[in-house]
């Protein structure tokens, strides 16, 4: 499999101090119709496992550039804004999310870790019951360049022409890693090397949304790391 992000990008998140990054909090399987919110399920064929399987919420918040895609470098990372991930390559062996902003320098993608607390974020590892879902429900607000990153310190991917640290058009996609950081499957109709989805959410507007992968796509052999899809749920700020 290819390893441009496992090179370019997950490797440099690993040099991020994750001490404190992420937070659990008492399970709510009921959505909050919080103003302000949103809510991503993320599903795979098999079960969920948080011991050799990493999982990532990968976002572009700019609203423009598209979809981030697991080659990142050949987009020169401008389409990485944020991403949630659940993995032991991020808390060994404590099974919490952790929550990075991006900033470019040098033309290199670099992860600032974000803190998490119990107010802003609610991981529920498995939500369905079944081991085949976890949530993670967090106020928009995380997503506003909440370490004021600056262009001193380098480029935020939405320096580019358009692009706003404050747009409504979110992208996302979904990755799975194995503990060498090798990507095994995105959203894709081709995985782990896909570059044709796209998944825009409008957080301007009340969104519930199946999160569903094309026909005849490429998926991992692992059912534990075969994405299937999840939902997205969200609610504007009033």
């Amino acid at each position: 499999m290819r390893r441009t992000l496992s090179t370019s990008i997950l490797a440099t998140l690993l040099l991020a101090p994750l001490a404190g990054c992420g937070h659990q909090v008492t399970p709510d399987r009921i959505y909050g119709s919080q103003p302000g919110t949103t809510a991503v399920q993320f599903s795979v064929e098999g079960q969920l496992d948080f011991v050799n399987i990493n999982y990532l919420i990968v976002l572009n918040t700019c609203g423009v550039g598209g979809e981030p895609y697991p080659n990142g470098f050949s987009t020169t990372y401008k389409n990485y804004s944020y991403t949630f991930a659940v993995g032991p390559a991020y808390n060994n062996s404590t099974v919490l999310p952790n929550l990075f902003e991006y900033y470019i320098s040098g033309g290199v993608l670099r992860p600032f870790p974000v803190l998490l607390g119990s107010s802003s974020t609610t991981f529920i590892p498995d939500v369905t019951g079944d081991g085949t879902t976890f949530q993670i429900q967090f106020t928009q607000h995380q997503l506003d360049n909440p370490l004021n990153i600056t262009n001193s310190q380098g480029q935020t991917p939405c320096v580019q022409v358009g692009g706003t640290d404050t747009a409504t058009t979110w992208y996302v996609n979904y990755f799975t890693l194995d503990n060498n950081l090798n990507v095994l499957d995105s959203l894709g109709l081709n995985g782990p090397t896909d570059t044709t989805y796209t998944l825009p959410i409008d957080i301007a507007t009340t969104v519930q949304k199946q999160v569903v992968r094309p026909p005849g796509y490429q998926h991992a052999s692992n059912p534990n790391a075969w994405i299937t899809g999840g939902q997205i749920i969200s609610f504007p700020l009033q």
